[in-house]
């Protein structure tokens, strides 16, 4: 049983099963819980720079909307075998960022992404305040 459960799991950090799909996890407003750069803990800082009204929000269309100081909205796709997504800012000239999915639940979702500088960014987000 253990090893039947076991490939279940989709994600590094979880969950090990969900009869929800991925589209109806990642579908809600999310809040930024805890962020950390190059694997040190920078929440405070971020939250400052982002705005202490930080909204992530997105639709089960592929569409979202960021709120707080730098607004945007765009797309966003799964790719990799849902082990990653995409997202297409229509503010930003269309600029592409990859996003590397380790957890993703109802109402958490954590991801990683590279920054063309090189440092590495991981967001923790929850679904409610």
């Amino acid at each position: 049983i253990v090893s039947v459960f076991s490939e279940f799991k989709k994600y590094p950090d979880g969950p090990k099963l969900s009869f929800r799909s991925n589209a109806s996890r990642i579908s809600t407003t999310w809040y930024i819980e805890s962020y950390q750069l190059n694997g040190s803990d920078q929440t405070a800082t971020h939250l400052s720079f982002v705005g202490s009204d930080y909204a992530l929000s997105i639709s089960k269309d592929g569409s979202y909307l960021e709120y707080g100081n730098f607004p945007d909205q765009g797309t966003c796709q799964f790719a990799d075998k849902h082990e990653s997504f995409y997202r297409q800012s229509y503010v930003i000239g269309g600029q592409i960022q990859k996003y590397s999915i380790l957890r993703l639940e109802f109402k958490s979702m954590w991801l990683k992404h590279t920054k063309a500088n090189g440092d590495v960014e991981e967001i923790h987000y929850i679904a409610y305040r």
